[in-house]
C-alpha cells in the first residue's frame, strides 16, 4: 500500500507541480509580508538607510557609490527598482523631477524602506522556487517540498527578508 501511495506522489502531473509551488511560493510570500513593516517608522538596521541614501544618490546621477566595503550591486538594483517607482510617480504626477523624490525621502524614508523590502521579498520568493526545483531535480518532488518548507520557515532567511539589505539577493 505505501509503494502505491509513494508512486502516485511521484507521478504527479507538470501542471499539479506547478500548483505545489505556487502554494509555497504563497505561503512563502504571507510569512515574509508580515514582516515587511518591522519597525517602521523607526529603522532597527543601521544598514537600511545608509544603503538607501546611496541608491538615491544613484538616481541623483552620482552612480559612484563611494562605499566600497561590500559590493554595490544590490544598490544599483535598489536603485534601479526605485527609477520604476519615480516613472510610476512622475506618470501620475507625484514627482515632477528626482529632487522631489529625494525631499519625499528625506521627509519620511518608510515608503522607500518598505519598496526596498519589497525587493527583497522577490528575491526571497525566488530563493524557494530555486530550492524547490533544485530539490526536485536533484533527488524527487518530495525533496523539493520539504526544502522549501525548511528555506520558508527558516528563522534567518525571515529576518533578513524583513531587511532593504544585500543578503536577501546574495541567496538568491
Amino acid at each position: 500500500m505505501e509503494n502505491k501511495v509513494k508512486n502516485n506522489f511521484l507521478l504527479l502531473t507538470p501542471s499539479s507541480t506547478k500548483k505545489i509551488l505556487l502554494y509555497l511560493l504563497l505561503v512563502g510570500l504571507f510569512i515574509r509580508a508580515l514582516g515587511l513593516n518591522f519597525g517602521l517608522p523607526f529603522l532597527y538596521h543601521v544598514d537600511e538607510k545608509r544603503f538607501a541614501e546611496i541608491s538615491l544618490n544613484y538616481l541623483k546621477g552620482d552612480l559612484n557609490p563611494h562605499f566600497f566595503h561590500v559590493p554595490s550591486l544590490y544598490t544599483y538594483l535598489q536603485a534601479g527598482w526605485w527609477g520604476l517607482i519615480y516613472l510610476g510617480g512622475k506618470l501620475f504626477g507625484a514627482f515632477h523631477s528626482v529632487e522631489d523624490l529625494v525631499k519625499s525621502f528625506n521627509a519620511n524614508p518608510t515608503l522607500f524602506i518598505i519598496i526596498g523590502r519589497i525587493l527583497n521579498l522577490l528575491f526571497s520568493l525566488g530563493t524557494i522556487a530555486l530550492i524547490f526545483d533544485l530539490g526536485r531535480r536533484m533527488y524527487s518532488l518530495r525533496a523539493g517540498i520539504w526544502a522549501s518548507l525548511f528555506l520558508i520557515f527558516s528563522h534567518i532567511h525571515n529576518k533578513i527578508s524583513h531587511y532593504s539589505l544585500r543578503p536577501g539577493y546574495l541567496y538568491f
